[in-house]
């Protein structure tokens, strides 16, 4: 074995393990600052029943109306699109990253023709004179000896797990605010109802009261009340419209585009009857509860900090692998030839070129 060779074994398996060195510190989740059950006895998720953040939206509301709301809200809310757009340039960064840790190869085929006048050559005999090339090359592959680039690749995949997090986040609160602002279109269609009845019924009692002033029967003071008792109402009944044209147009903001009059929560309502509509109408009755610390660990907004967490905890990695020296491999191979036919033959001119 020769000197070179007896030194060159050793440093190439001391960079094979070096290779699979991190200095990122270990990632512990902090404790749950909650209690493992609740208080109430009986107050936990029943054996075998799905927890509730496993619930899909689809099953927890029933009302087929609000059902399809929510669909169109998911399709077409911008704040939405944006948040889906965001993961997807997460995971494109991601990728890019991750791209690092293994070497990059480039290739290339060259072909050159020239014209040369005898004239001009030694010996008079001049032609047509051809040369062909072809390389591979490694432009630039470092070699992780202290996990540099694998923390880095590490913290663009938790920015893009904490990305998606988010997305869930803002899809959890458009579903929420989409049931409140529907519930709200339901109330004021209800009280639209009933003023308009409260008007018409004013009405004729103003009317009679008119009548009965006419004839004598009653005083201008009893007139007058009723007249303010008919302009009350229709104080009511102009406030009632504005407050339902307002949540008219908060649901369409919600849901990104105009609801057309097939599509307004209206004629449902109108047909639910006079009863007053609430949300807890239209969810489940029997929501199993679940532990609380299984509940505080399924909130995406909890999910998407500790996704932020660790990130920065493989940053930490990063930034002690700058103390260290890094170590860059550049190299290219090529061959040149006169005839195309003969580029890969053993008489080409190879070249080879390596450095660190």
């Amino acid at each position: 074995m020769t000197r070179r060779n007896r030194y060159t074994l050793p440093l190439a398996l001391t960079a094979l393990l070096l290779a699979g060195c991190s200095l990122a510190p270990t990632y512990e989740r902090p404790a749950l600052p909650v209690a493992a059950a609740w208080p109430e006895a009986g107050a936990g998720a029943a054996d075998g029943a799905a927890a509730a953040h496993d619930i899909a939206w689809q099953d927890f509301f029933r009302d087929p109306e609000l059902k399809r709301i929510i669909a169109l809200a998911l399709e077409h809310n911008r704040d939405l699109r944006v948040a889906v757009l965001n993961v997807e340039r997460a995971r494109a960064l991601y990728q890019v990253q991750s791209a690092d840790r293994l070497p990059s190869l480039n290739a290339g085929l060259s072909a050159a023709s020239q014209r040369v006048p005898d004239r001009v050559t030694p010996g008079g005999f001049g032609g047509l004179g051809r040369d062909y090339s072809a390389g591979v090359g490694l432009p630039s592959f470092e070699v992780d000896l202290f996990g540099r680039v694998r923390n880095l690749s590490q913290a663009a995949l938790e920015r893009y797990a904490a990305t998606g997090e988010a997305r869930r986040s803002v899809q959890i609160s458009l579903i929420g605010e989409v049931a409140t602002v529907y519930e709200a279109v339901l109330a004021d269609q209800r009280l639209l109802e009933l003023s308009r009845q409260t008007q018409a019924s004013r009405g004729e009692s103003h009317q009679r009261q008119r009548q009965l002033f006419e004839q004598g029967a009653s005083s201008e003071y009893d007139l007058r009340q009723s007249e303010s008792l008919l302009e009350a109402v229709n104080v009511a009944l102009a406030q009632n419209t504005r407050q339902r044209a307002r949540d008219d147009n908060a649901l369409t903001v919600l849901i990104g585009q105009s609801l057309t009059a097939g599509q307004s929560p209206t004629p449902a309502a109108r047909q639910a009857g006079p009863q007053a509509v609430q949300l807890s109408d239209h969810v489940m009755a029997d929501l199993p509860a679940g532990l609380p610390s299984d509940l505080l660990a399924a909130r995406p907004d909890i999910r998407q900090q500790e996704a932020v967490l660790r990130a920065a905890n493989a940053n930490i990695g990063v930034a002690r692998a700058a103390f260290f020296p890094r170590i860059t491999l550049t190299g290219s191979f090529g061959s040149a030839s006169n005839e195309l036919s003969g580029l890969f033959d053993a008489g080409s001119r190879p070249g080879v070129s390596c450095r660190s």
